[in-house]
């Protein structure tokens, strides 16, 4: 909301096979944005391409480069703040699809300007389709990033309004699995789920100090060790600033959180354009403090959060041809 975004598109197709292609895609984009206001938010540019390969094997990539950018809502109600720009890289290989067992996977990779921020990340679609009516596919990624300006909490102290924010070490794993048997045209039943892992490690706390300083470092202020402390009783965080001899608070938002979601899907069509749903979904989530993510007690860990299941009952039927 709040955005207008002009848009100059263009791309260009290989239609006809040659050398090793069966068809190539080439594209380039220009892009602005600009609030209600009339204020520039940001500037970009994006190339990229997409290929098919004669043995129907894909690949495809993607480069962007964005302007220094205005995010009025960064501050959480306050003034607008403006971001270093960057860069945003993706290359993809995908098998041929139609073939039994067919896999993709996908790297990625994001670097903001004057060190601001950094996320890299890969995903490996494995897809199994033992016989024709039978799909089954699995769908992990994982990716770390890091940012020096994440937002943490505002705080009050006397008249004076302090924007809070960290620097953050942020991890995350998924895994879909995703199971489509058909048993009958009129019979289905479709399996999804995902075990999530995430974690934010936070540091270097600082405040905003002129949220359109010429330069990034000139926009907030990183608190001396001696102006904060950590209680391990309260799990926060007291500051009290030399300059100003403000004192305020803060809690821990170190963060680690496991949860897992699934959705099985029963279908039944009982007579052309009458059908039964028994749909079953379940959720399990948890989280705690700690900011660290380790794999294999976090997984594990997961199986023994109580879960909450939900069982729904569709029933329709059609009157008339």
């Amino acid at each position: 909301t709040d955005e207008i975004l002009q848009v100059l598109w263009a791309n260009y197709h290989f239609n006809e096979p040659f050398s090793i292609f069966r068809r190539v895609t080439l594209f380039s984009n220009q892009y602005n944005l600009f609030d209600f206001g009339g204020v520039h938010i940001l500037s970009g540019i994006n190339v990229g391409a997409f290929s098919q390969f004669t043995n129907l094997w894909d690949a495809s990539f993607h480069f962007d480069t964005d302007s220094e950018m205005i995010r009025n809502t960064f501050l959480r109600g306050g003034p607008s703040m403006k971001l270093p720009g960057g860069a945003n890289a993706a290359l993809s290989v995908g098998t041929n699809s139609r073939k039994k067992l067919s896999f993709e996977v996908e790297g990625m990779m994001h670097k903001g300007r004057e060190n601001s921020s950094s996320r890299y990340g890969i995903e490996f679609d494995v897809t199994y389709k033992p016989i024709s009516n039978i799909s089954i596919s699995l769908d992990p990624v994982f990716s770390v990033q890091q940012s020096q300006l994440q937002y943490v909490s505002q705080e009050q102290p006397g008249s004076e309004t302090r924007y809070i924010f960290g620097s953050i070490d942020r991890k995350t794993f998924s895994m879909s699995l995703r199971l489509d048997l058909i048993l009958t045209p009129e019979l289905t039943i479709q399996f999804w789920g995902q075990p999530f892992i995430a974690s934010g490690d936070y540091s270097e706390f600082k405040h905003i100090t002129d949220s359109h300083g010429d330069n990034f470092t000139d926009r907030f202020r990183t608190y001396a060790p001696a102006e904060i402390s950590y209680d391990d009783a309260s799990d926060s965080y007291s500051v009290t600033e030399t300059a100003s001899g403000l004192s305020y608070g803060f809690g821990n938002p170190d963060f680690n959180l496991k949860e897992f979601l699934s959705n099985l899907v029963f279908r039944w069509e009982y007579r052309p354009g009458s059908y039964i749903y028994l749909v079953w979904p379940q959720s399990r989530s948890a989280t705690d403090p700690s900011g660290q993510f380790q794999f294999r007690d976090d997984f594990s860990g997961i199986w023994d959060i109580y879960p909450r299941d939900v069982v729904l009952l569709k029933v329709s039927y059609r009157i008339g041809r």
